[in-house]
């Protein structure tokens, strides 16, 4: 969208008008709108566009979402309550600072345990590289107690007054931009977008969201200050937390490395204004040949292999012989607004469905970790629903159903053969879907036709064949030393 680079009458441009630190902040929000990451009854991005050129009434109504800036407030400040500011923290080193999710904290055996960063943070500390775990909770979660560092143990009173300010006057910069003047900045043809998108930009320019915003930028740009952050590791590019130490990196000209922790390569879509000091730590030659078609330039983008594959390399990867278990991987589409809850019941039924057909096949389910667990043990009566590691569940399992979930990968490289049951077209580009080792159906009637000839193919020489190609592809190796890699990459660009 290149409506916030046009004149206004003023003779500014919105991107002028509205900076932190001199990068404008669109740069950073742009993104909440195209990946649809904003809460609901906000509209994700392909439902605006579809009801645009549909010519339909414009959604949400814009009362329903001057209603939502308080409680998102709301919820944050109930997360820095009864918290005392740690300035800084008795570091030997510049750390680099490791950004993750509280719920991305699972506990093993008695210990606190990172998902998917541990084995790169334990390999950094051998090498004399302070490392700092930095937990944050998603917009929409509340706090509570944590085994590491929290961005709320940092917030400081002037922070906070400095961050009311700046909102104050950001916010009225927005108001007075006219109604007329929004409309013409996003003229497509001879219609408008803007009130498409007029609840969207409500939100993100109002003062509570900026405040949010700037409160968490401001902080960890004091914690990379006061801390003499060395880096910064991402997993992810879009969120609000990320999005804050991509512009911390930007703007203090600290090194940001983006390591991809999924299938996809969608982190790579960063305005290029913000990629100076961003290095991308891809699984395979594949997701680099992604990002130099997305523009990303090649010295921005080192091949790893995927930490993940780390522990699966110590793991047995025989094929299963006979099948007893099956395994089901569930993802948060419903609260990720990827899915309206009418599609999860469809779902569900589906899957039911599925099940029957197996009647000799004990299923686990294993719902991802933003979901609820009681969600599926209700749903699905006399069906194990699981919280056990991931890799023990997919050891067991003969047979694991999803639908783009990273972890059906994992179990690709566990010599697992995977069902993506992909009722509403989301799983098309998956690379096993493409590189035809994964049976793609589109409901029940479809799986039952196929089933039996994908486990024919799956015993196969063939699927051997294919399965060595795609780990080469899209993996480099599976010989334990990702971790060693990443590692090396971090301290020789940093």
């Amino acid at each position: 969208m290149a409506w916030t680079g046009k004149r206004l009458p003023s003779g500014a441009t919105v991107d002028e008008l509205l900076r932190v630190d001199g990068v404008p902040l669109w740069w950073v929000f742009e993104r909440f709108v195209r990946q649809s990451l904003l809460p609901k009854p906000l509209a994700p991005f392909g439902g605006i566009c579809e009801a645009f050129a549909e010519g339909s009434r414009p959604f949400p109504s814009l009362w329903r979402v001057l209603l939502l800036r308080e409680p998102l407030l709301l919820n944050e400040r109930l997360k820095w309550r009864g918290k005392k500011p740690v300035p800084y923290l008795s570091l030997s080193r510049p750390p680099v600072v490791f950004l993750t999710y509280a719920h991305y904290i699972f506990t093993e055996h008695g210990k606190a345990r990172l998902y998917r960063i541990e084995p790169v943070v334990e390999r950094l500390q051998r090498t004399g590289v302070e490392p700092l775990v930095l937990t944050v909770h998603s917009l929409s979660r509340h706090g509570g107690t944590l085994a590491f560092p929290t961005i709320y143990d940092f917030l400081q009173p002037l922070i906070k007054k400095k961050a009311a300010s700046s909102a104050t006057q950001l916010t009225h910069a927005w108001r007075r931009v006219a109604t007329k003047e929004r409309e013409h900045l996003l003229r497509v043809g001879d219609r408008s977008l803007y009130p498409y998108l007029r609840g969207h930009l409500s939100l993100l320019f109002s003062w509570q969201f900026l405040y949010i915003f700037l409160v968490y930028y401001l902080t960890i740009k004091e914690i990379a200050v006061r801390n003499h952050v060395r880096a910064f590791y991402l997993t992810s590019s879009v969120g609000l937390f990320e999005k804050c130490c991509l512009l911390a990196g930007n703007v203090l000209g600290i090194p940001v490395f983006v390591a991809q922790h999924g299938s996809g390569v969608g982190f790579g879509k960063i305005r290029k204004e913000l990629l100076v000091p961003v290095t991308f730590l891809v699984f395979g030659r594949k997701h680099k040949e992604k990002l130099l078609a997305m523009g990303v330039p090649g010295s921005n983008i080192v091949v790893t292999g995927s930490p993940m594959a780390d522990e699966i390399a110590r793991l047995p990867a025989k094929k299963s012989s006979e099948l007893q278990h099956a395994l089901v991987l569930t993802q948060p589409f419903v609260e990720d607004a990827l899915w309206s809850e009418g599609q999860r019941r469809r779902f569900f039924a589906v899957l039911k469905q599925v099940m029957n057909k197996l009647p000799q096949v004990a299923f686990v389910i294993k719902p991802h970790p933003r979901e609820k667990r009681l969600l599926y043990e209700k749903a699905f009566d006399g069906v194990r629903v699981s919280d056990a590691p991931l890799y023990e569940e997919l050891t067991r399992a003969d047979l694991v159903f999803g639908v783009n979930s990273t972890a059906l990968m994992e179990a690709l490289l566990l010599n697992r053969p995977v069902i993506v049951l992909d009722l509403f077209r989301q799983a098309g580009q998956e690379s096993h879907v493409c590189a035809g080792l994964s049976l793609r159906v589109a409901h029940a009637g479809e799986f039952d036709q196929r089933v039996s000839s994908y486990l024919a193919f799956y015993r196969s020489r063939t699927f051997d064949l294919l399965r060595k190609h795609y780990i080469e592809d899209f993996f480099f190796r599976i010989d334990g030393k990702a971790a060693e890699r990443i590692v090396q990459v971090i301290t020789a660009r940093s």
